[in-house]
């Protein structure tokens, strides 16, 4: 009911919630207004103008700015999930580095991983592949 109000009374006409002197004369909309607010019986704490321009201001801040809080924390979301990526993968950069070491210092590692996993063979021998058949 507050957001309807308040949505109300921010897109009616431009007002002014502090009281005036005499001196001063309220034009007859920003009296119209003030009647419509009043008529609306909300407590005057809502009708302070600090309290309105801080809700608006959060409203603004929350839902309408270009970088808004919702956008904001499903940017630190995906920041977040970029950082365990990036740790996953050089984790798996440094596996794979000390691999390629290993095979390096021994040509009959590298020969070994060759034919088993790319199935590489001499020119004179013969490759059968037996796969486990399960039921």
């Amino acid at each position: 009911m507050v957001s309807r109000v308040f949505l109300r009374l921010l897109f009616y006409k431009p007002f002014n919630l502090s009281k005036t002197t005499k001196s001063r004369k309220k034009s007859s909309s920003a009296r119209h207004f003030v009647g419509r607010l009043r008529s609306l019986k909300l407590p005057a704490w809502m009708l302070n103008r600090y309290v309105v321009v801080s809700v608006v201001f959060f409203i603004f801040i929350t839902f309408i700015d270009s970088f808004n809080i919702l956008d904001r924390l499903s940017l630190q979301k995906e920041l977040r999930n970029a950082q365990s990526d990036l740790d996953y993968y050089q984790s798996e950069i440094q596996e794979v580095t000390r691999q390629l070491d290993e095979l390096m210092q021994d040509d009959r590692r590298a020969e070994k991983f060759a034919r088993e996993r790319y199935l590489m063979k001499h020119s004179n021998e013969d490759v059968f592949v037996i796969q486990k058949y399960e039921r």
